[in-house]
């Protein structure tokens, strides 16, 4: 705040237990604890500022398995922020007791609003199940794949990884593609995914993106003639081997682990890249 001749601590005393803008916003242990799964909490409150928003916003640490954590991460950080300014500019305002409460109820708030009126909401509410990743059958793996395309720069990338039916990572992979649609980088994605299933023996494999329009595209069976024919024939090709696949689709909210490799490709900007055990930030979001 110095830059408006403030002299305010970025850690108040009346904050009790509140960091803030130094490394960005954490938040006090007491709601955490109400918030955030335990097992969660210590990750939480150590990952270096990139890395712990990067986790927050593609990982669900939700203690609550029926609240969207797209939701209660900017919510919390808002009204942590909201409340501790009002405690140093408008004494005697206090923070409420029991705030994890007054967020939960907003949180609450706020889908009703979004939800209000809007077309498929009881589908919507038989989904939320699907917003956790989900293990595959015993004896099959789950291969999760996802492409980003960066309009602030033109970068694209995917990346993937695979898993277990106990939820054990057994490799993941990211591949920086230059400048492509979204589209092209999700069907790069998958075509990884399926080649590096192969190779290392699968025979049951499940494979899930969060492209619907992939999806689609590669159940259609329909001739292409664009840039992105020669992949789909090679996705073809790998779909009729001889082994047990299914591809579905499955909301970014179960896909973070994904969906984080595939950002952190276009940082690398190298080409395919293997991964035999999480890569530092990554393991927080498999968690």
């Amino acid at each position: 705040m110095a830059w408006i001749g403030l002299k305010v601590s970025p850690v108040s005393t009346q904050c009790g237990g509140y960091l803030a803008c130094s490394e960005g916003l954490r938040w006090s242990t007491a709601y955490l604890k109400k918030l955030i799964k335990p097992g969660i909490l210590q990750v939480f409150l150590q990952l270096p500022l990139v890395e712990w928003v990067n986790a927050c916003l593609s990982s669900n640490w939700g203690i609550h398995m029926n609240t969207y954590w797209r939701y209660v991460f900017p919510i919390t950080c808002w009204k942590l922020w909201n409340w501790r300014n009002m405690e140093i500019f408008q004494p005697p305002f206090k923070r409420p007791p029991s705030g994890h409460l007054t967020i939960q109820d907003y949180v609450a708030s706020v889908r009703k609003a979004f939800d209000r009126g809007s077309p498929g909401t009881q589908n919507r509410t038989r989904n939320e199940g699907q917003l956790k990743w989900q293990a595959p059958m015993r004896n099959w793996i789950k291969v999760n794949t996802d492409g980003i395309a960066k309009s602030t720069n033109g970068h694209s990338g995917c990346g993937g990884l695979l898993r277990n039916s106990d939820g054990c990572w057994i490799m993941g992979f990211t591949r920086w593609l230059g400048n492509c649609a979204v589209f092209l980088a999700e069907l790069w994605g998958l075509y990884i995914g399926m080649e590096m299933a192969w190779t290392l023996g699968f025979k049951k494999v499940w494979f899930e993106c969060n492209s619907k329009a992939v999806i689609i595209a590669i159940q259609s069976h329909k001739e292409w003639r664009n840039s992105s024919s020669v992949l789909y024939s090679r996705i073809h090709e790998y779909m009729n081997r001889d082994w047990d696949i299914r591809i579905s689709h499955v909301y970014r909210e179960a896909n973070g682990c994904a969906y984080w490799l595939a950002n952190f490709s276009i940082n690398q900007e190298a080409s395919t890249q293997i991964w035999n055990t999480p890569c530092r930030s990554c393991k927080y979001v498999v968690l």
